[in-house]
């Protein structure tokens, strides 16, 4: 078995050896790294404390201002069978005042390109129902 060495041309040698001297004379040119942990203090002196002083009466608490709703966008299909889709949310509102739900439906043939434009928006639903199919869709 006979190794074939290839000698390096004068160019390519030249090329790599002007690309080593200009990186270290970029390198020689940064500007000086300053330390970022400060200089350590002097721990304060120990001052006198006072004696406690008598505790005043209780106030009361102010009322609390009213909870605004959380408004949460979700989006449905639109399937026959389906209807626990468009239920469900509105069950969940029902039981929790504190979010004010809007339930999107949208027909399957469209879903796919709505979810698209939703994405590249920053419009899409806040919930969708979805399959493993709609999986690399998620991440948006």
């Amino acid at each position: 078995m006979e190794v074939e060495i290839k000698r390096m041309e004068r160019r390519a040698f030249l090329r790599l050896s002007a690309s080593l001297v200009g990186g270290a004379v970029l390198a020689a040119c940064a500007p000086k790294a300053e330390p970022t942990v400060p200089p350590a203090a002097e721990a304060p002196k120990a001052q006198p404390t006072e004696a406690p002083k008598e505790a005043e009466a209780p106030t009361q608490a102010p009322a609390a201002a009213p909870k605004e709703k959380v408004p949460l966008r979700v989006g449905a299909w639109d399937f026959a069978e389906r209807v626990w889709m468009n239920n469900a949310p509105l069950e969940y509102a029902e039981q929790h005042d504190e979010v004010e739900i809007e339930v999107e439906v949208i027909p399957y043939a469209e879903c796919f390109p709505k979810c698209l434009t939703g994405a590249a928006t920053g419009t899409l639903p806040d919930v969708f129902y979805t399959t493993s199919r709609w999986g690399p869709y998620a991440a948006y």
